[in-house]
């Protein structure tokens, strides 16, 4: 290793770890994120948006062996990854990790459920490439730093996703750390997307992760069969930190590799809207514990943000026409929180069916100014500032501050809300009995011998 730059690192970090070598909190994490995925995906396999995918698949007539969630339709490995990945980004509850705007479990499960189901491979194995490709995706993450790849515009996802993918995929193909290479060198020309859909719209961002499940199925098959690719992919003149980034920081790729795990800081969504606005509902939340207020007794509320989230979050305003377009709405996910409590699954998908025509929210909405802090740009991307003031008609004045938002390391949903939510998005498919197995199945995943039956467990039964 002592000639070898990061992207081959990386690749002998990936093919040596074993389950015994993870810490007890990265198999806890690697558990949390697979709960999380699973319910997810499985709420969002009843969405229209994300069933195009399945029925697109239908139509080219790919037929396989493997598990798409929420179906009894069974296809082939990697399109099963890329219709389980946009059914698990489908609707903004997946996992996320604001340091470096990534999220994990959407493109790094499904293509390790599905290579595991193929293979009929053990809990053990499929904990141990899930945690392992929750840790590429993160240290390419933090490589290409958040505010390198959004000044370009390109989308987080579908950038580092297909590292995250082939790590997962090749890990459980048992590939040695020179086809390793390959796969993380095939996976780098995948990266692509962008984030227009934060400007206007459209359900390209939920394909995305699609997109990065595929590419790591067809970057770690390709590699095992022998296929090469640029050793130095990640870190090489050409490669993809500086072709991407405007800042890369490529220490981050190796710096503490297998004694210090990126893949913890990751955060658990309680609200189904894009991380940057999460903060600034919890803080909304915490000003109405202070007085419970009416939508006609709003006057004004400001939020302060960083120039990222005004970019990301700021630009819709506060009538969206689509519900990509909600979830990336700061103003109208705060008159979701006045105006009907609630920033769930249910809040948005109820307004959607509504048009988004709600007098009460709209009028929230609509006093809701967007302003830059010099406060919440000082500590992001580390972490992300919810600086909230709301000012009644009656002329008094409420504030709240939250550092660490709900789901974040630092302040984690309690093992109840987890299950709350992972309960109410799996209820959408599941009976409440078949919902129970699939969670103790996943708490005790390394005693399962073969991960298809936990495939078998998130499929429909019409």
């Amino acid at each position: 290793m002592k000639n070898d730059g990061a992207t081959r690192i990386l690749a002998d970090f990936i093919s040596r770890t074993r389950y015994e070598d993870l810490p007890a909190p990265v198999i806890a994490k690697a558990k949390q994120l697979i709960t999380d995925q699973l319910g997810v995906a499985l709420a969002g396999s009843t969405l229209s948006w994300n069933r195009k995918v399945l029925e697109y698949v239908q139509e080219m007539g790919v037929k396989g062996d493997l598990t798409v969630i929420g179906s009894r339709y069974r296809t082939s490995v990697e399109y099963a990854a890329l219709i389980n990945g946009t059914f698990g980004h489908g609707f903004e509850l997946d996992d996320y990790c604001t340091p470096c705007g990534a999220h994990v479990g959407c493109v790094v499960i499904p293509p390790a459920l599905a290579i595991a189901e193929r293979g009929r491979i053990s809990g053990r194995e499929f904990l141990t490439a899930v945690a392992i490709g929750a840790e590429i995706l993160l240290r390419v993450g933090f490589a290409l730093t958040v505010r390198g790849i959004s000044a370009r515009g390109f989308h987080s996802t579908s950038v580092y996703g297909p590292f995250g993918a082939s790590a997962a995929a090749a890990k459980l193909l048992n590939l040695d750390k020179d086809r390793m290479t390959y796969a993380l060198g095939i996976a780098g020309s995948h990266a692509s997307g962008t984030t227009e859909y934060d400007q206007t719209g459209g359900d390209t961002k939920r394909l995305h992760a699609g997109m990065a499940s595929m590419a790591g199925v067809r970057a770690a098959i390709l590699a095992k069969n022998g296929f090469t690719s640029p050793p130095t992919v990640l870190e090489g003149k050409n490669g993809i930190l500086n072709a991407f980034s405007g800042s890369p920081a490529p220490e981050k790729l190796t710096d503490g590799l297998g004694s210090e795990y990126c893949m913890l800081k990751n955060r658990i969504k309680p609200y189904a809207c894009c991380g940057a606005i999460i903060p600034g509902v919890d803080a909304m939340r915490e000003i109405l514990k202070q007085r419970a207020v009416r939508p006609d007794e709003v006057k004004s509320i400001t939020v302060g943000m960083e120039n990222r989230a005004l970019g990301h979050v700021g630009s819709v305003g506060p009538e969206p026409k689509d519900i990509t377009s909600a979830q990336f709405s700061s103003q109208f996910a705060l008159g979701l929180a006045v105006a009907k409590g609630r920033n769930n699954f249910h809040a948005y998908y109820e307004a959607m069916k509504g048009g988004f025509s709600d007098a009460d929210v709209t009028a929230v909405a609509k006093k809701v100014s967007l302003v830059h802090d010099d406060e919440a740009e000082a500590i992001y991307p580390t972490t992300r500032l919810g600086k909230v003031t709301l000012e009644t008609t009656d002329g008094k004045r409420y504030s709240a501050k939250v550092f660490h938002p709900r789901g974040s390391p630092e302040n984690p949903l309690s093992e109840e809300e987890f299950e709350e939510k992972f309960y109410d998005l799996a209820g959408t498919v599941l009976d409440s009995g078949r919902a129970r197995n699939l969670l103790h199945a996943i708490q005790n995943l390394e005693t399962m011998t073969d991960t298809s039956e936990l495939a078998e467990m998130v499929t429909s039964v019409s």
